[in-house]
């Protein structure tokens, strides 16, 4: 749960391009951390050596702030599920409220491909940015406004291109439902979907505006009582994974 390779150390340059080198989505640093862990990943081993060779300089004000730790140590933990398995994510995601952007590159969704966004309160409209430069080619997007039970009322969508354009995505699917003006997610994985248009240029940034009517247990309580109370929610064929399935198709 924390790194513990000096940022000194020596890797052959075959291995770094095999890991992909450093990752994108360590917006606020911690990219060598995030390295180690593909290389270990990989089956690379680390060994240490002895003796002192190597002097840095603490630079205080260079140091991540809390807000930022928090951020990155979590990126960490999502670009490698794998070694850290649900022991580790599961209680860290529990604590810490985000919402995570995907990016689908030709290879579907993937944590390898998300930038995430902590969430410190839920007061107000929230306005998240996340930088698309690094996804480039994506076909589609995947936007989980928050890593539990969520009712949320999606202000707005933008998609920004490099020449400048702003686009307002009125078209996409979510695993929710509509109810008194707000999007409800009875899941602790809601998710919104929506397709790029291939005659977009390059799209390098994308906007989410949302207000978090309720989450958590409150949200869930809501959710069972809409449920409850509206008959046409699907819930059988016409599931929520089937109603992407059938955006996502009807879109290709």
């Amino acid at each position: 749960v924390r790194n513990l390779i000096h940022p000194s150390a020596f890797f052959r340059k075959a291995d770094w391009e095999r890991a992909g080198g450093y990752n994108s989505n360590m917006v606020y640093g911690w990219e060598d951390w995030d390295l180690w862990l593909s290389l270990i990943a990989l089956g690379a081993g680390v060994r240490r050596i002895s003796g002192t060779h190597f002097y840095q300089r603490d630079n205080a004000s260079a140091a991540l702030d809390t807000y930022r730790r928090s951020v990155m140590r979590l990126q960490v933990i999502l670009n490698h599920r794998d070694l850290y398995g649900r022991a580790v994510f599961e209680p860290m995601a529990d604590t810490v409220p985000f919402a995570e952007l995907f990016a689908d590159t030709g290879k579907g969704f993937g944590e390898g491909q998300s930038a995430l966004k902590v969430l410190e309160d839920f007061d107000g409209v929230k306005e998240m940015e996340f930088d698309l430069k690094p996804f480039k080619g994506a076909k589609a997007l995947r936007f989980d406004p928050l890593n539990g039970c969520a009712i949320i009322k999606l202000k707005r969508i933008e998609l920004w291109t490099a020449d400048g354009k702003v686009i307002r995505v009125q078209d996409c699917a979510t695993n929710g439902f509509d109810g008194k003006g707000a999007l409800f997610f009875p899941t602790d994985d809601p998710q919104v979907h929506l397709n790029i248009d291939p005659r977009l240029k390059e799209v390098v940034k994308a906007v989410f505006r949302v207000e978090y009517a309720a989450t958590g247990k409150e949200a869930a309580r809501l959710c069972m009582g809409a449920l409850i109370d509206r008959a046409d929610v699907p819930l059988g064929a016409r599931s929520a994974a089937s109603r992407i399935m059938n955006f996502i198709r009807k879109k290709k």
